[in-house]
């Protein structure tokens, strides 16, 4: 047979016998005796590649376009050998959808998905330390980068990209020894010294914190914090809700606000991953915790502040612990629900999805929810119900319990619940004192229920 022919006919004595190559594949000039495919057969152009799962003597190829992500600058390109372009992934040798990286300095690429992770990492979109999958006693079946030294125990945590620096892994001996219960304590303690300073302040100089409190109620300031919060909880799901990809330059802005929304504690994903914690459900379990231990705090030091001086009762309690619960549980609950809503979030290839905040949990396959998302799902469950939806419960019976007070309808000075709770009402005007829930209700849905 003649080049771009081949032959399957055993015996066969003539040219008639010869069959064309199949579109955008051919022998490369060179004649072919006896078969469609395989190295020594029609292979696919430059730019295609073959389709064929195991390609075989006997079986012509199925020569396709190249995907985006994909070097196809070569002759006889075949389904396992696709060569990644940098900063690309795709799950296993077999699976034809290439997707870029969200951190690309992560992907290093290459024809072998085995090893297109940098070293060190690991794990769907190389989001992952390979020596904690390994110490673990995990076996990966895809992008396991061995080409890396790790400490004798073996512990180290992620590092994602940042400004010039690529994602890598770190020792985990440089965070030194028990830093999240280090760090469990000083939030403690700065909850605590904040509620006693404040009470302090109210009660030694009465007048001046009085002024203090009108100049920043004049200002609406509580009102542009809500503000603030709000388009963080919106602004951190677009890309996910509605499939808009922000510019750099606004993701970086938006991360910065992130460390401030989140008081800075977002650092203790590390030690969390060191201490073989790491993950989505160990995360939003911190976060969950966080709030009401927060308030237990604020209680107890309110009561042992006003035992000392010896105004402890039900009504002073509730005047003075009831607004600082509610300022811990303004700031703590967007994390929270935040965080919550992220279990709604997965990276999806036609092979199956992975959890975006967490790609150590598989979301699905083809066939069936995997058990890890489905415990991830029901723990989201109780944060949902709890804080965003808790919250808009709560609100809603102390506005219930004190209308009468807010609206003027009882005669002298707001009730002592409708100034503990005031937080929630002040900044409208009392026909209005419920319009709170309205925006609490509208940011639900637009970061919620759209996903």
């Amino acid at each position: 047979c003649g080049p771009d022919t081949y032959n399957i006919h055993v015996g066969a004595t003539n040219q008639s016998a010869c069959t064309q190559c199949p579109d955008h594949s051919s022998t490369v000039g060179r004649i072919r005796l006896d078969h469609p495919g395989g190295s020594d057969g029609c292979i696919c152009e430059s730019n295609y590649y073959d389709h064929n799962l195991l390609p075989s003597r006997d079986l012509p190829p199925d020569c396709r376009l190249c995907p985006l992500g994909v070097n196809c600058y070569y002759d006889g390109i075949t389904r396992e050998t696709l060569n990644l372009m940098a900063g690309h992934f795709r799950p296993n040798s077999s699976s034809t959808d290439v997707q870029r990286c969200p951190d690309t300095s992560g992907c290093k690429g290459g024809n072998d998905p085995e090893f297109s992770c940098s070293p060190g990492l690991a794990g769907v979109f190389c989001k992952l330390c390979a020596s904690n999958l390994v110490a673990d006693g995990q076996l990966l079946s895809t992008n396991m980068s061995g080409n890396s030294t790790f400490p004798d125990d073996g512990r180290v945590y992620y590092v994602a990209a940042s400004g010039e620096e690529a994602a890598k892994c770190d020792d985990c001996r440089q965070l030194g020894n028990s830093p999240v219960i280090l760090a469990f304590i000083i939030v403690i303690l700065l909850i605590a010294m904040s509620t006693a300073l404040l009470f302090t302040y109210r009660w030694r100089r009465r007048e001046r914190f009085d002024s203090i409190a009108s100049v920043w109620y004049a200002s609406h300031v509580t009102v542009k914090l809500k503000i603030l919060i709000s388009f963080y909880l919106i602004a951190v799901r677009i890309d996910n809700v509605y499939g808009i990809t922000l510019p750099e330059e606004v993701t970086a802005l938006l991360n910065l606000f992130a460390i401030g929304v989140s008081l800075g504690l977002g650092w203790l994903k590390s030690p969390f991953e060191c201490m073989r914690m790491g993950g989505y459900v160990t995360w939003l379990g911190f976060w969950m915790l966080l709030p009401p231990l927060a308030l237990v705090v604020i209680v107890c030091v309110t009561a042992t502040y006003l035992q000392a001086h010896k105004r402890l009762t039900a009504t002073t309690l509730l005047s003075y612990a009831l607004p600082a619960g509610l300022w811990a549980w303004f700031l703590l609950y967007p994390i929270v629900t935040n965080i919550a809503f992220e279990v709604f979030s997965c990276y999806i290839f036609d092979e199956g999805s992975w959890l975006r905040a967490d790609v150590m949990i598989r979301c699905s396959t083809s066939e069936y929810t995997s058990p890890e998302y489905e415990h991830a799902l029901r723990i989201a469950w109780v944060a949902i119900i709890l804080y965003p939806i808790g919250m808009i419960v709560l609100n809603a019976a102390l506005l219930l319990a004190a209308r009468k007070s807010i609206t003027g309808k009882t005669a002298g000075q707001p009730s002592i619940l409708a100034e503990a709770c005031a937080f929630v009402w002040r900044d409208y005007s009392p026909l209005f004192f419920w319009w709170e829930l309205i925006e609490m209700l509208r940011r639900f849905m637009l970061v919620g229920l759209a996903l």
